[in-house]
């Protein structure tokens, strides 16, 4: 026995209508957290800085702590005569850097910047 055509009519136009429901629920949802809504973020930004802008706020901030008052990995205060400093410029306790060299083999980096040592 075939199921009748009105049946099947109203099956699917109730699947569609809870489809329907449940995709204005979430997209209409404020604690959905994909909402890309400009009205809470603000508006987008139109224009996005070049990278090499970028990069000299970054060096211009590293540059306001060229003298460093601790070592980085101890985070006690820098003696000069007990400092070493690697070829990136950070400062460091010879200890200090030492011990971090050896525990960085074979490619030892600096343990601010990340880049080598060699």
């Amino acid at each position: 026995m075939p199921i009748p055509l009105q049946t099947i009519t109203f099956g699917a136009m109730v699947v569609v209508a809870v489809g329907t429901a449940i995709y204005y629920y979430f997209a209409n949802n404020p604690n959905n957290m994909h909402s890309h809504d400009e009205s809470v973020y603000g508006e987008l930004p139109h224009h996005v800085p070049p990278v090499s802008s970028v990069d000299d706020r970054r060096r211009s901030r590293r540059k306001t702590n060229d003298n460093p008052r601790e070592c980085s990995i101890c985070l006690d205060t820098l003696k000069i005569s007990k400092t070493r400093s690697l070829c990136c410029g950070h400062i460091f306790h010879d200890r200090c850097v030492s011990k971090w060299i050896s525990s960085q083999q074979p490619r030892p980096t600096c343990p601010v910047c990340r880049r080598s040592v060699l």
